[in-house]
């Protein structure tokens, strides 16, 4: 069972980054691709219904497992089923507050693909940008605007994070800002100072969020 759920996430990462992989190659991101895209075949991205014949509810059910292991593959299984899982957005949140990383990184990817429907994700989403863990970090970046939330919070908390150690991070930030638009115009300040960021990637990746946020007339 774990490598049928292994193989969602990486179809559904794997095509999410893909994007940023050909337009800011950055070795941190690659080396991320990489090791995703070694643990099972990609083919295509969609939301199912049904993981391993579970449905959303049997494996909401399991996000409450005293089992480490059983929670991971629960998130797991509820990102790849996307919208449907909207039901158990207050037990991922929960999990987005574990001590574990791969918990967090699994259910801030399953808050991201649930979409709009779990709003009431983004306070911790916003925790979560400042996380010890690269991986959860960058998880919570990704997973914010495809909340559709435009709060000054959200955009304030994805131009910190421009600001990030990891290179990885710092493009999703950049990246993540791009996708809001010109709702996240007041991060144009911090997107002009990114620009002085030496990572190439990084600046590719600024570029192209100052020219969704701030259009030129």
């Amino acid at each position: 069972m774990k490598s049928a759920l292994t193989s969602h996430k990486c179809r559904c990462m794997f095509v999410l980054r893909l994007r940023d992989l050909f337009k800011w190659t950055s070795l941190a991101m690659v080396k991320r691709l990489v090791a995703l895209a070694l643990l099972a075949s990609l083919v295509g991205c969609r939301k199912e219904e049904t993981v391993d014949g579970k449905n959303a509810d049997s494996w909401q059910a399991q996000l409450r497992s005293d089992d480490l292991s059983i929670r991971r593959e629960a998130a797991l299984a509820l990102w790849s089923i996307g919208p449907s899982a909207a039901k158990a957005v207050p037990e991922l949140i929960a999990c987005l507050k574990d001590d574990d990383n791969e918990l967090q990184a699994n259910a801030a990817g399953a808050l991201g693909s649930i979409g709009s429907d779990a709003k009431d994700a983004v306070p911790a989403l916003i925790v979560a940008l400042q996380d010890d863990d690269p991986t959860v970090r960058d998880g919570a970046a990704q997973a914010l605007p495809r909340l559709q939330v435009t709060s000054p919070e959200v955009v304030a908390a994805l131009a910190g994070a421009l600001k990030d150690k990891d290179s990885a991070v710092r493009i999703r930030a950049a990246t993540a800002l791009g996708e809001l638009g010109t709702a996240a115009a007041a991060s144009a300040p911090a997107l002009h100072e990114a620009l002085r960021d030496r990572d190439g990637a990084v600046h590719g990746a600024v570029v192209d969020a100052l020219r969704k946020v701030a259009p030129a007339p």
